[in-house]
Parts: C-alpha cells; structure tokens; sequence
C-alpha cells in the first residue's frame, strides 16, 4: 500500500515539475536582431540592421535575374533574394498581395536585401 501511494506522490510531482519548466521555456527574447512583426519597407531601409528576421506583406512587382525580386508595400521598395522553390507553384504576379519572412542582409551590398525564407500568397 504504501509503494502506490510513493508511486502516485512522484507521478503528481513529475507532472508538477514539467508544468514549472514548460512553462519557463516560454520566455522570448527583445532587443537587437529581434523580429520585427510589422516592419515596413521603409523602416528597414532607414535603420537596417543585419541579421534581423522580418515579416513585410506587400507586392512583388519587378524580377532582376535569377533570384532577386522588387518588393512594395505603401512605404517603399526593396530588393528581395526569393529561391524560386518558396513559390511552390503559385501564380505570383505585381497584384497578387503577399506576405514574406526573412532577413535583413545588409552586410556586402550597397543598399539592403531581405533575403525571404518564406513566401505567403495572401490573395490569390
């Protein structure tokens, strides 16, 4: 009797303890190189910051070469690196409202690229 009593006394303090620390791995960092949710066009390109992860939505209105691409929203253009693979198919053109995720690269260019990890199409 008293072994399924140790037993169900570790079982609760288990499922305490994963509870405590589940909860602990929540946390979320803020400061530099932090993902700017709703960045625009133009506060990236007033303030780029390399590395730092972005979700822009807006348009892609213009194809320079193989993998880059001329982004709009309503504050500005931006050179973006697409890899064609993250259009999975999808009818894209200059109308077609899109959301990206990427990051600023800001390091060996003139002016920033984002180069996109992931491509949303938000209006077919």
């Amino acid at each position: 009797m008293l072994k399924g009593k140790v037993k169900t006394l570790i079982s609760v303090l288990s499922a305490v303890l994963f509870l405590v620390f589940a909860g602990a791995s929540q946390a979320q960092y803020l400061g530099p190189g932090e993902m700017k949710a709703d960045a625009s066009v133009a506060q990236i390109l007033k303030k780029p910051v390399d590395g730092q992860q972005v979700i822009l939505k807006g348009y892609i209105t213009q194809k320079f070469g193989k993998k880059y691409y001329e982004f709009k929203d309503t504050s500005g253009t931006i050179r973006v690196k697409i890899n064609e693979r993250l259009f999975y198919n999808q009818k894209v053109t200059e109308s077609t409202l899109v959301e990206i995720f990427g990051e600023v690269d800001n390091v060996f260019t003139k002016s920033p690229v984002v180069e996109v990890f992931r491509l949303t199409v938000i209006n077919p």
